[in-house]
């Protein structure tokens, strides 16, 4: 009880430092990943089938 956050700290931050913490922030890494509308997909991308990312196999 009465603790005060100084900082918050990540392995990584994938926000693009859109996220605001109100304290100092320290990731560990930034990686930053484009995105892109549905029509607006590069060729190369549009090429490849899509996959569902994790290990859930449902």
């Amino acid at each position: 009880a009465g603790g005060k956050v100084i900082a918050a700290a990540s392995l990584v931050d994938r926000s693009g430092g859109s996220v605001d913490f109100k304290v100092p922030f320290y990731p560990l890494v930034e990686l930053s990943f484009p995105t892109y509308a549905e029509d607006e997909l590069p060729p190369e991308l549009a090429a490849r089938p899509v996959t569902k990312p994790g290990s859930r196999q449902d």
